[in-house]
């Protein structure tokens, strides 16, 4: 189940019956070099273009789109869109750039894209990116993978020098995979609107930052309003998991709006690496009259982290930064640094006069760890502030085997004022918790079925969250059988239970079953006794689990509308059958020699499969699927 997802089908099945499409094949593949072939498709006047698997990869130069629109690009399975050597010398050639565009969608489930990242690094600059969208609307990409780029693996933008609309918006990124790359995962400079969901972004190293996000305006007129990321994943990256540094944006910008919902970050931070030691940095240091807006963590979770979990360098005037029901666990192992607090918020200038230092919530959450270091420290300065305000810790349950752990929020001069609260709760070991954990046993491509994954507790109070953690093994692959996962579920302080889907990505190439297995990991929150949770991963075409491909005949077009061409390697007039995916014979006729023409009009939209009649044994032997839209 890794040829098409079920998402390009949908957006198949509901283009225009007189919608254009062509091949990037078509305009003539090279193996050393097809970036004219690439470019001259996506240019061309059709508006859904396919990049098909070749005897090669896809070999390209730099590629800018200016005012592209109303296209669909899509990059079969197998496919690696990879940077040609010593053929992108700009600071700011791309794989993909998009500028002044509209309308564009990108899928690449089982697909790659690579570029020449140690080429890169001898180089200047750090903005040869995979994937930069500038100044456009309504951008979308689905399912690629984006490793090894000179810069980011993705990077979204505007400012005036490229039009009146300083920003991009509308922007939909999901289940992309960004690994190794130059300087930041993805990078958000300006933009409203964006969803990025069920992505991840792992093992970024070379220049800094180096995080796995960065959300870094760098122009007072620039925006970042209703950036939501979901389900996503920060880990191993030498820079911190998560970067909010919006010291560039003014009371003059517009109100920022940022939401991490059900996010994931372990691993992160080089001690090498100079900046904030953290998985997690809010900041907006040195800003004298900082933007104003919301930045909100909800049931964010972070693990095993040598750092602090939160960093906080703002003003009390600026944004308001707001952590609910979110779990910080093992983290601050590193014990050397006295500073290494899971919570650290310090000020904002230290050589300037400026306001109180905070403007954070941290409600209904729980830090576990096991060093003796502050559970929450600060740093100010009595010269330049008066010290910390508007920090709340709102029923902070805090795990640490030494009492006598506590907070310190008065290092370097200044005290809290009374728009503080710090209302936290302090045990050895958590209080008992029971938990169990079940999942659907199977997901299926026919019915759309998925499974649902669910958390149970029992517990002596439930005034804390609790983060359970799985791993997921087997033959399914993820974000190509079934959607990404964020690897945990957090049942929020006062609740007993959580769900979270295991969404099946459809396909159109029948395939053997195949399994995921969802298997605990061990922690000290809670006991279980829930085994591990083995889910079948059910083919789209009931009953013909062991059904291969023939090579040996071709159906053109594919997509088809009115008709289709049965195309075979020899004389042929025994039956053809069309079988929808659920294995009914929805057409029957013979073969008319070496081609024959089926007319296909009035089939519904959907996958189809033909077969031909040759033996007993014929259904396990010449097969060909199409699509019809």
């Amino acid at each position: 189940m890794k040829k098409l997802s079920l998402i390009v089908l949908l957006v198949a099945f509901q283009m225009n019956a007189k919608a254009s499409i062509v091949y990037a094949s078509d305009f003539g593949w090279n193996a050393d070099d097809a970036t004219s072939a690439f470019q001259d498709a996506i240019k061309s006047t059709a508006d859904t273009i396919i990049v098909s698997k070749q005897a090669g990869d896809w070999i390209v130069g730099p590629n800018l789109f200016f005012d592209l629109h109303d296209k669909t690009i899509i990059f079969q399975p197998g496919v690696v869109l990879k940077s040609k050597a010593d053929a992108f010398p700009g600071v700011n050639d791309c794989l993909m750039k998009f500028l002044w565009s509209d309308n564009i969608k990108i899928f690449g489930y089982g697909a790659v894209f690579q570029m020449n990242k140690a080429e890169y690094a001898k180089m200047d600059g750090e903005w040869r990116h995979s994937i930069s969208i500038n100044n456009s609307t309504n951008i979308s990409v689905y399912g690629l993978t984006l490793i090894e780029s000179g810069g980011d693996g993705i990077y979204i933008a505007g400012d005036t020098g490229y039009g009146d609309q300083p920003y991009s918006e509308n922007i939909i990124l999901k289940d992309v995979w960004c690994d190794n790359q130059y300087r930041q995962g993805i990078s958000i400079c300006s933009a409203q609107h964006v969803l990025v969901q069920n992505c991840w972004f792992t093992n970024t190293k070379g220049t800094l930052p180096m995080s796995g996000v960065d959300i870094e305006p760098y122009l007072d007129y620039q925006r970042i309003v209703d950036v939501i990321f979901e389900k996503c994943r920060f880990t191993g990256n030498y820079g911190n998991g998560i970067q909010l540094a919006l010291e560039n944006l003014t009371t003059a910008s517009t109100p920022v709006d940022i939401t991490f919902r059900d996010c994931y970050s372990s691993g992160n931070h080089d001690i090498s690496n100079p900046y904030a030691s953290t998985e997690i940095i809010v900041a907006a240091p040195s800003a004298i009259e900082p933007v104003t807006g919301n930045v909100k963590f909800e049931r964010c979770f972070v693990e095993n982290s040598n750092w602090r979990a939160v960093y906080v360098r703002k003003s009390v005037k600026s944004f308001f930064a707001s952590f609910d029901d979110c779990v910080f666990l093992n983290v601050s192992r590193y014990s050397a640094d006295p500073d290494n607090t899971p919570i650290w918020i310090e000020v904002s200038d230290f050589g300037n006069p400026c306001p109180r230092f905070g403007g954070v919530d941290f409600n209904n959450c729980l830090i576990s760890y096991t060093t003796k270091l502050f559970l929450m420290g600060s740093r100010g300065n009595i010269s330049t502030c008066p010290g910390m305000g508007n920090v709340r810790l709102n029923n902070l349950t805090v795990i640490n085997k030494d009492t006598t752990v506590t907070i310190n929020v008065t290092k370097g001069g200044g005290s809290p004022d009374t728009t503080c609260i710090f209302d936290y709760h302090k045990f050895k070991r958590t209080p008992g918790t029971s938990l169990s954990f079940t999942a659907g046993n199977s997901i299926t491509e026919c019915t759309g079925e998925n499974s649902i994954l669910e958390s149970t507790r029992t517990a002596d109070t439930t005034n804390f969250p609790v983060a359970v953690s799985y791993k997921v093994e087997g033959t399914a692959l993820q974000g190509e059988d079934y959607s990404r996962m964020n690897g945990f579920i957090i049942i929020p302080a006062g609740m007993l239970s959580a769900r979270d889907t295991i969404f099946v990505l459809k396909d159109e190439v029948p395939e053997e079953s195949k399994n995921m297995l969802l298997t605990l990991n061990a922690s000290a929150l809670f006991t279980t006794t829930s085994l591990p949770q083995n889910i079948t991963v059910l083919d789209c075409f009931t009953g013909f689990d062991k059904l291969k491909q023939d090579r040996s005949f071709t159906v053109f077009p594919n997509p088809a509308s009115e008709f289709v061409e049965i195309k075979l390697s020899d004389d042929y007039t025994g039956s053809i059958q069309i079988m929808n995916e659920m294995g009914q014979v929805v057409l029957s006729q013979k073969g008319q020699g070496r081609d024959t023409r089926i007319r296909t009009h009035d089939l519904a939209k959907g996958i189809y499969f033909v077969f031909i009649q040759t033996g007993e044994k014929s259904r396990q032997q010449r097969i060909c699927r199409f699509v019809k839209m």
